[in-house]
């Protein structure tokens, strides 16, 4: 029977445990890779929900801005139509 030198022997296993080495780093790396991307897919979805809440208040703002000017020209026709009645004197202030 032929047997196999143990230098042999030594180097099959020095090529499998760097193998399973190369093997380990690479799913390290590829969990790394995925890590990584998942943190980026959360701030991505983080500025888009920020972005939309501020995209919503400059709208509400503006609407508010709008409201209050409305009120504003409102309460100057009013107060513009109550001073031409006093002066046309149909209302009397006793």
């Amino acid at each position: 029977m032929f047997k196999t030198p143990s230098f042999f022997v030594s180097q099959d296993e020095a090529a499998k445990a760097e193998e399973e080495r190369n093997h380990k780093e690479a799913a390290e790396k590829s969990a790394e890779e995925e890590r990584k991307l998942k943190e980026a897919e959360k701030r991505q979805l983080l500025t888009q929900r920020l972005k939309k809440k501020q995209k919503q208040r400059v709208k509400q703002s503006k609407r508010k801005m709008a409201f209050l000017q409305q009120w504003r020209e409102s309460l100057k026709e009013i107060r513009y139509r109550f001073q031409s009645m006093v002066k046309r004197k149909m209302f009397a202030f006793y």
